[in-house]
């Protein structure tokens, strides 16, 4: 919508899309995932961190789906709210935008994993890197074991040099401990490392 802009500052906001849930849940309905991925393809303003613990479901769907039929499905929504004609103006031009366009040509979403060790990490980051993404992170949060992220990291992995190349690696870890009184111990040679 008209008016929405970056900070004052001139960066963009950080949304972190479910940091307590999952999109990844195969209990979120498929027009509800598509119309919130409509609505963050929509607003470039923002960076979109969508995280997940079921990185395999969050692929089927993002290759299921294309940007534009996001974009679609959150016109059914907005036409409940708004009336036919607004939604439709909202919207047409954001789906001219994005016709053509990939998962990986939409550099303002990025997908992430949750991982707590080594364990987690094997299993879920190789599935992250199949996922058709600009950008692909992990949260090591709360790290509850030593992780050794080098295997999928960048250098050595890529000579393309293509955004989005399945081949590339991590382009983000966000790391800590667990908190509370009852969290568990926290090694910072683990951050070190």
């Amino acid at each position: 919508k008209a008016g929405f802009t970056t900070r004052k500052d001139g960066h963009k906001r950080i949304v972190f899309l479910c940091s307590e849930s999952d999109m990844g849940n195969p209990n979120v309905p498929d027009e509800v995932w598509k119309a919130i991925n409509g609505m963050m393809i929509l607003s470039p303003w923002n960076v979109y961190k969508d995280l997940t613990k079921r990185p395999e479901i969050q692929r089927a769907r993002l290759e299921r789906w294309s940007p534009a039929e996001c974009v679609m499905a959150l016109q059914g929504y907005l036409i409940g709210i708004m009336g036919r004609l607004e939604a439709w103006s909202v919207t047409l031009a954001a789906r001219e935008t994005v016709a053509g366009k990939q998962w990986s040509d939409i550099a303002h979403i990025h997908r992430y994993v949750s991982v707590s060790d080594q364990a987690t990490a094997d299993a879920l980051i190789p599935e992250l890197l199949r996922m058709p993404a600009a950008v692909r992170g992990v949260s090591y949060e709360p790290a509850v074991g030593p992780v050794d992220f080098s295997q999928w990291l960048p250098e050595d992995r890529c000579c393309c040099g293509i955004i989005g190349c399945p081949n590339e690696g991590l382009d983000h870890i966000i790391h800590g401990g667990e908190s509370g009184r009852s969290a568990r111990p926290y090694d910072l040679e683990w951050a070190r490392s």
